[in-house]
């Protein structure tokens, strides 16, 4: 019985039932494959089928926005793409209402998109190249696209605005927890290694009793010798020693669904404080959670030393193992482990022959002085979701053009799920602000596209209005994502973006100097760095501006 309720209460949670009038779609999507690039290197033609879905709302619009139908597009993240498409409810509603189409694409080494290659080609920089790819291949160029993720999806959103801006008009990051991979920042932030578990704590820690019943279930289940049998694990073996890092291992996972209607934190915790018998109370909670409807499935990245992910088998193992790792620990009554990095380092190397760089992401984008750099950005968070303390806040220095949302009752990326009439006043107040932010992005879109398809240079214009300190960054960075060590052997990208800056703000500051020119502006709207012309007439212009700014040698190199 106690089996029962819980797999139909979280049936019932993950149901995407909306609001009066809307219906989200559940297999009215089509599947298609794209030849992508194995590694984007001009001179490397392997690829590998990337599997992407689309529907298309265009003429069936209740409320069509003016123009071109944009393209809501959906980074996906780890795992299979068709359970994204099914739990991102929030772009088909968005689609029903513009006229839209609706695109989410798988991310190379899940679900279907494996490449019959090694796992070395695992890299948030190449999954961005390949959406950034697939969008400009796939797109209308008059069609504005907009990306969406949550989680780690949110994370590559928010990569794809900040280096790829002229393929995608803006970014909604749903509880992208970016700043976790920046532990320079944490101090300043009340962020600790243990931020993670206390949050999960504090989802339990809000029902009376709660986490008094989850130490005393703990304690039953390292008593019971027979747990293995009672559980049914598909794998026995998988399992250590502690009976209880499965139970745990299940509680960590459901504050990050604790959605409307049913709230499973609310009912794990009844469940737990009214039990007569806790092993069995257990058992339900972890068949419900981690059961496939026969046996229990032990994740293969944990439970180990961080909660839900980490060094192991499978593509996100992988990742923990070169750049996605969590720095966690927990000291909390639902679980204890302390962060071990040469464990997980030792662990890597057995299993890949690599070694974590845990600050990589940061490096390479930013960390939390991403919103700073980045324009047109909306990012969310939830009060109940463990991920919280690695997103961004609106005290964080931002553009003008970058807005924050935080709901109180809202879970692991609850905005991106369908609207529903239950939904609380708080996450139906930040899908507001996120579905209005959206579409002036697609309207700024719209008559940035036309002035620039309509225009020529004049005369008078200065060369320099052309590619600006920022144009410039943003196609250096793209070029680095592109081609990595591209730009090293020029002093690597801050260099050149500061010998560039220095050297235009010097420039735009002397009147007696000019570099006036009249250039024809590029009309391929998409696929560009900066546009600076049309073929040999772009080339010309930008060696105009390298000579104007002085970053050439006597020779001629770029320096």
């Amino acid at each position: 019985m106690l089996r029962r309720a819980w797999l139909l209460l979280l049936t019932a949670a993950c149901s995407g039932y909306g609001p009066k009038g809307f219906t989200q779609s559940r297999s009215g999507y089509e599947t298609k494959w794209f030849t992508q690039s194995l590694t984007h290197v001009p001179s490397d033609t392997r690829t590998f089928a990337q599997r992407y879905l689309v529907e298309s709302y265009v003429g069936r619009g209740t409320a069509p926005l003016p123009g071109p139908a944009p393209v809501l597009f959906y980074a996906g993240n780890e795992g299979p793409i068709d359970g994204f498409w099914a739990s991102a409810g929030f772009l088909h509603y968005l689609g029903a209402r513009w006229g839209a189409v609706v695109l989410f694409a798988e991310a190379r080494y899940y679900g279907e998109s494996v490449p019959a290659h090694d796992v070395k080609w695992l890299k948030t920089e190449l999954i961005l190249a390949d959406y950034a790819n697939l969008v400009t291949q796939l797109s209308p160029a008059e069609s504005p696209v907009v990306v969406f993720g949550g989680s780690y999806g949110g994370t590559l959103a928010t990569f794809l605005r900040l280096t790829y801006p002229d393929v995608f008009v803006g970014a909604l990051a749903a509880s992208a927890p970016i700043g976790y991979y920046d532990r320079d920042g944490w101090a300043a932030r009340n962020v600790t290694e243990n931020t993670w578990a206390e949050r999960v704590a504090h989802s339990y820690g809000r029902y009376p009793r709660c986490l008094d019943a989850i130490a005393a279930t703990n304690k039953a289940l390292r008593r019971a010798p027979f747990l293995k049998e009672r559980l049914r694990l598909c794998d026995g073996s998988a399992l250590g020693a502690d009976h209880a890092a499965l139970f745990q291992y299940a509680l960590e996972g459901l504050p990050q669904q604790d959605y409307a209607p049913l709230w499973p934190v609310r009912a794990a915790c009844e469940t737990l404080v009214h039990a007569t018998d806790r092993v069995a109370a257990a058992e339900a909670i972890i068949m419900a959670t981690l059961g496939n409807g026969t046996c229990v499935e032990v994740p293969a990245e944990g439970p180990g030393g961080v909660p839900g992910d980490g060094p192991g088998p499978g593509a996100w193992g992988f990742q923990s193992c070169t750049e996605t790792l969590h720095e966690f620990s927990s000291a909390t009554p639902v679980r204890r482990y302390a962060f071990n990095l040469t464990a997980q380092t030792e662990l890597c190397r057995k299993l890949y022959g690599v070694v974590p760089d845990p600050t990589y992401l940061t490096r390479r984008y930013g960390g939390y002085a991403i919103p700073s750099k980045v324009t047109n950005v909306f990012f969310s968070a939830g009060g109940l979701d463990p991920w919280t303390g690695g997103t961004f806040t609106e005290s964080e220095p931002h553009d003008a053009s970058v807005e924050f949302c935080f709901m109180p009752s809202g879970a692991h990326h609850a905005d991106l799920r369908a609207p529903r009439d239950d939904d609380p006043s708080d996450i139906v107040a930040c899908r507001a602000r996120e579905e209005k932010a959206i579409a002036g992005w697609i309207a700024a879109a719209r008559s940035s596209s036309r002035r620039v398809l309509r225009g020529r240079r004049n005369a008078t214009d200065r060369i320099l209005d052309a590619c600006p300190v920022d144009a410039f960054r943003r196609a250096a960075m793209r070029i680095s994502a592109l081609l990595p060590g591209s730009l090293d052997k020029l002093g690597g990208f801050d260099e050149i973006v500061r010998v560039y800056e220095e050297r235009y703000d010097s420039v735009a500051k002397d009147t007696s100097k000019t570099c006036d020119a009249a250039w024809p502006l590029s009309t391929r709207g998409k696929g560009l760095l900066v546009n600076l012309g049309e073929g040999t007439t772009g080339t010309r212009f930008l060696e105009c501006v390298m000579d104007c700014v002085e970053i050439r040698g006597e020779s001629g190199a770029r320096r």
